[in-house]
């Protein structure tokens, strides 16, 4: 990104995102057996990896929480710890996972053998060097089987994608190792330019989406409500994963979102819920999906909104909450 094209507080913040890196990458499944899934499948894929990543990834068999988590990659993956020496969330034991899913859209309840279906993944800094346990656990998942019927599939290719351009594929079946040397890491220079200023921008939800402001659940409809949950959120995949500082005057650029203004809001809820084997219980995994569109001066925002694209945001992200993509314009 050019010197300057953030300007003001923006500019200054946005150095303090130098260091994070996010990789995106597009998982192609080939359906063995009929698979039914939930209408969204990202509890059932989350769940069903998880399981899986777990066995192949565990060197020490434990039982309940993973007694090596900066060590282990199930560990940092699946239930990466506050360090005791963290400036932020030491009254919390957990900090944001470094990975989201992204299941295909629509609500197609099965799939018979012989089709395909092309899911997404995201990984965030550190994460990247995990690759091939994704891609291993992803295999595994296939032969053990997925959904009611415990149906089988080949994981065919995973390719890197670019911010622009033509994907690359890093893993096809058959292939014992992924070339990792052919991965993109997006960030900060690979940003597109932002919007002039005065100008409309457009965020679509993609996937349920919740944000949190003042201890409740809200829509993401006022734009300095969004931008908090932005904010926080890749401020903490930053410090995290990436190796990088925190902001030193947020504040700031909060108080300056507040003069942002939603000029049209299409937002409806989307209701549903997973069940937790380890709460035993039903977990309710609403969200809000649709357009919120905001006028203001939107420079000052642009890094968090973009990298937000690719990171999510809000409750849910390893789910495959909280997907959006913003346009210029109503």
């Amino acid at each position: 990104m050019p010197e300057g094209e953030t300007g003001g507080t923006g500019k200054k913040l946005a150095r303090e995102l130098e260091s994070f890196a996010v990789a995106r990458f597009r998982l192609r499944l080939r359906v063995l057996e009929r698979l039914a899934l939930p209408g969204h499948m990202g509890s059932a894929l989350r769940g069903g990896f998880g399981r899986i990543f777990r066995r192949v990834a565990c060197t020490r068999g434990c039982r309940e929480a993973c007694q090596r988590p900066a060590e282990c990659a199930y560990g940092y993956v699946f239930e990466t710890r506050t360090p005791p020496e963290s400036q932020i969330l030491r009254s919390v034991e957990s900090a944001p996972r470094p990975f989201a899913l992204e299941p295909p859209g629509g609500a197609q309840p099965a799939f018979d053998p012989g089709e395909s279906l092309e899911l997404g993944l995201v990984l965030v800094g550190r994460a990247m060097d995990y690759l091939p346990y994704f891609i291993y656990a992803f295999r595994e998942l296939g032969r053990a089987g997925l959904g009611r019927w415990k149906g089988k599939f080949r994981l065919e290719e995973v390719a890197a994608l670019p911010l622009v351009g033509d994907p690359a594929a890093i893993y096809r079946e058959g292939r014992d190792h992924p070339a990792s040397d052919r991965i993109y890491r997006l960030g900060l220079a690979q940003l597109p330019p932002p919007p002039a200023d005065g100008s409309w921008l457009t965020v679509e939800f993609l996937s349920p989406t919740q944000v949190q402001y003042e201890g409740a659940a809200v829509a993401p409809r006022e734009f300095h409500v969004l931008f908090r949950s932005l904010l926080r959120r890749v401020n903490f995949l930053n410090y995290f994963h990436c190796g990088g500082r925190l902001m030193e005057e947020p504040q700031t650029l909060i108080d300056d979102a507040r003069t942002v203004r939603t000029e049209h809001s299409a937002l409806r809820w989307e209701a549903w819920e997973r069940y937790s084997f380890r709460q035993a219980r039903r977990v309710p995994m609403g969200g809000y999906v649709g357009q919120v569109s905001f006028r203001g001066r939107l420079q000052p925002f642009w890094p968090w909104l973009a990298l937000g694209q690719w990171v999510h945001v809000g409750k849910g992200a390893t789910f495959g909450l909280g997907q959006y993509q913003v346009r210029t314009g109503w």
